[in-house]
């Protein structure tokens, strides 16, 4: 493993197909949902909530090694 800390220029979430923005004026930095994998059904104790799914919620400037291009045309 290389131990970059930084992503390939480029390659960060907000440029990624997977990534699902969620915009708020009241944040400085932009969040958004990863979308690459199905989400995860987080443990909960209590009967009495609803149990859903949720994506991993990541800032626009993240970056992981799964990124696909967003504006790479789709495969026939």
């Amino acid at each position: 493993m290389s131990g970059e800390s930084s992503p390939p220029p480029g390659q960060t979430c907000a440029s990624c197909l997977h990534w699902r923005p969620e915009k708020s004026s009241e944040q400085d930095v932009d969040w958004g949902q990863c979308r690459r994998m199905p989400p995860t059904i987080p443990p909960i104790q209590d009967d009495k909530l609803v149990h859903v799914g949720v994506w991993p919620h990541t800032q626009e400037t993240d970056w992981c090694g799964e990124w696909t291009d967003r504006d790479r045309p789709p495969e026939a």
